[in-house]
């Protein structure tokens, strides 16, 4: 990573966490972690689908189904993920 990406992350931390403390930093880095997993794991779906949340313009074999929740223990701690369903649960 280049050094003005980090600063940009750090910039990031200050503006939008209130950081006080190392323990501040940890809750700033596990939510940035959750963010980025989730909108991964959401772009992922939308590719395994075939077109993008509220997409009409397309005809579709295959529709999405909510989500569920899901525990997921990192080296952050535990945090909760909205896995994305489709109806013929191949992508979940």
């Amino acid at each position: 990573m280049k050094e003005n990406k980090n600063n940009e992350v750090v910039k990031y931390l200050l503006e939008n966490y209130d950081i006080k403390n190392a323990n501040d930093i940890a809750y700033a880095l596990k939510d940035m972690f959750k963010d980025t997993i989730q909108t991964m794991m959401n772009a992922e779906f939308d590719s395994s689908m075939g077109y993008e949340k509220s997409d009409n313009k397309i005809e579709k074999s295959n529709y999405r189904n909510g989500y569920s929740s899901k525990k997921v223990k990192s080296q952050f701690g535990e945090f909760e993920l909205t896995v994305p369903r489709d109806r013929t649960t191949n992508s979940s």
